[in-house]
């Protein structure tokens, strides 16, 4: 099975999926890269991530600006918001099993979606009362529509309403 960095391209890959903390140490874990403290983020490298946010018309294009958009929602990035609102209207499930679930095999990309919203948010709640509601007020209907989707959709609604519980 070919490696993250095979299927992105290393150099994608480095962009979306290391970063160096505040010693200077090379870290090569998205998590990491998404949960940095706001003085780690690296501003210039958002520039380069947001031309990431493309369409896409087939489930072999989605990988690479899902991603790019999950960071910078975790960053607290107002493109990514509006490129989940892209995949959401378009319905990109409907291209293929993007992120399928790795005991059920459902695809989980709405699911992500929503978690990654939810990253957006408290990024929003760290840096001001302002943000924190301006955030929330951005992503409240995108949620609900992922919410709608479950009529047709399987997916882990308990998971979805775990996150959901925290805002």
């Amino acid at each position: 099975m070919p490696t993250l960095a095979k299927l992105m391209g290393q150099e994608v890959y480095d962009l979306i999926c290391t970063h160096y903390d505040g010693e200077g140490n090379k870290i090569d874990d998205p998590e990491d890269v998404f949960y940095c403290e706001e003085s780690e983020i690296d501003r210039p490298r958002i520039e380069r991530l947001k031309k990431l946010l493309v369409p896409v018309s087939n489930a072999k294009e989605t990988l690479v600006p899902l991603e790019a958009a999950k960071l910078l929602a975790a960053w607290g990035v107002d493109e990514a918001i509006d490129y989940f609102q892209y995949c959401i209207d378009e319905r990109v499930d409907r291209l293929g099993n993007l992120e399928p679930d790795r005991l059920y095999s459902y695809d989980v990309t709405y699911e992500h979606i929503t978690e990654s919203l939810l990253q957006y948010h408290a990024r929003c709640c760290d840096r001001s009362e302002a943000e924190k509601t301006a955030g929330l007020n951005k992503i409240k209907t995108l949620i609900l529509k992922v919410l709608l989707l479950a009529k047709e959709l399987p997916y882990s609604m308990s998971r979805l309403l775990l996150s959901l519980i925290h805002i």
